[in-house]
C-alpha cells in the first residue's frame, strides 16, 4: 500500500478559498434580492420611492460630511448650568462638532455636575476634560487652563502629567503618598 502525503497547509488554503467564495455568493444573492425588492417598490409606489431616495441621499451626504469634517469634536456630560441644546449651539457656532459619544476622535469632554459614564470613557481614552469655565474660555478663543492631572481620592495627591496619562489608560493607580488604590 502506497501512502500519499497530505499537505495540511494546502488543504487549509483551499478550504479558506471555498469559504470566501461561498460568502461572496451569499452576499451577491442578498444584494440581488434587495435590488429586485427595490425595483418592485419603485414600480408600485413611484412617489414614495423618490421621496425615500432623496432622504437616503441627504443622509448619505450628511454622514460623509461628518466623517470628513476636520472640526474638533466635543461631548457634554453631567448637568450644566445651561441646557445641553444651548451648549451644543454655542459649540457649533464656535466651529466644533458636537457628539453624544466619546471616541478616540473626541477632542474635549465638558463635565458638569453628576457626570455619567462618558467621563470614565474620556479618562480611559486620555481625552482632555473641561469644566464649564474651561468650555467658556474655549468659546471665547482662549486656551483652557485645565491640565490633565489625576488626583488621589483619599489624600488629594496629584500625579505628575506623564504618570497621569498612564493612570488614565490603565484605569487607575496606587497613590505613592498614601498607597490608596484609585480606580476610575
Amino acid at each position: 500500500m502506497v501512502e500519499i502525503p497530505i499537505d495540511i497547509v494546502a488543504i487549509k488554503k483551499a478550504h479558506a478559498v471555498l469559504r470566501k467564495k461561498a460568502q461572496y455568493e451569499r452576499q451577491t444573492s442578498k444584494r440581488r434580492k434587495l435590488y429586485e425588492d427595490m425595483q418592485r417598490y419603485k414600480e408600485a409606489y413611484p412617489k414614495s420611492f423618490s421621496t425615500l431616495q432623496e432622504q437616503a441621499k441627504r443622509e448619505a451626504e450628511k454622514e460623509l460630511s461628518e466623517e470628513t469634517s476636520t472640526a474638533p469634536t466635543i461631548v457634554f456630560t453631567g448637568e450644566l448650568s445651561i441646557t445641553r441644546d444651548k451648549a451644543s449651539q454655542l459649540a457649533e457656532r464656535a466651529g466644533f462638532k458636537v457628539s453624544n459619544h466619546v471616541s478616540k476622535n473626541t477632542a474635549y469632554v465638558v463635565v458638569g455636575e453628576n457626570p455619567g459614564s462618558k467621563l470614565q470613557k474620556a479618562t480611559q481614552l486620555d481625552t482632555e476634560i473641561l469644566t464649564e469655565e474651561d468650555f467658556n474660555a474655549l468659546l471665547s478663543g482662549q486656551k483652557p487652563s485645565h491640565t490633565k492631572t489625576t488626583t488621589c481620592k483619599a489624600c488629594g495627591y496629584k500625579l505628575p502629567e506623564p504618570m497621569s496619562k498612564y493612570a488614565r489608560i490603565w484605569g487607575g493607580f496606587t497613590c505613592p503618598q498614601c498607597h490608596t488604590i484609585n480606580k476610575f
